[in-house]
């Protein structure tokens, strides 16, 4: 069995003023992105920042889970250095209370979901290997980068 296709993206998080390269796994079955508590670790962010009011229920793999929902923009470079936006929310899953609740969410990976799968056109082919996430032209980023946050 293969493993699953992932693909990698800069994320920023304006209001929290946070960024990082994250490797998302694609899963065109997840409504939304979610990022993993290893990401949320890694770049940063402290929960007493996120707005309690913004808490919804997420399904997914991991069961059912508590997120908070954050404004972010994702962005995607393809191979000619080419810089596609997405503004989504994402999901960021509260913290387990219990340190083997903790650690089963640290196996969860990042996830892209059809909040950005949508609007691309993805074709995998996995007898090659080959997975190819292409986004609409409309979603080309016309400003430097840096001016995100």
């Amino acid at each position: 069995m293969l493993p699953a296709p992932h693909i990698q993206a800069q994320l920023f998080l304006p209001r929290l003023q946070l960024h990082g390269l994250i490797s998302f796994m694609i899963d065109s079955g997840a409504d939304s992105t979610t990022l993993s508590l290893i990401d949320i670790e890694r770049i940063n962010v402290t929960y007493r920042r996120l707005r309690r009011n913004s808490t919804v229920r997420v399904q997914g793999s991991g069961g059912t889970q508590l997120c908070y929902t954050e404004e972010a923009i994702l962005l995607l470079r393809d191979e000619d250095a080419k810089t596609y936006h997405f503004q989504i929310y994402v999901h960021i899953p509260q913290k387990g209370s219990e340190r083997g609740e903790c650690e089963q969410q640290r196996r969860l990976p990042s996830v892209l979901g059809r909040d950005v799968l949508n609007q691309c056109s993805l074709t995998t082919n996995f007898q090659q290997g080959i997975v190819e996430l292409v986004p609409p032209e409309g979603t080309r980023l016309p400003v430097a980068t840096r001016r995100l946050l």
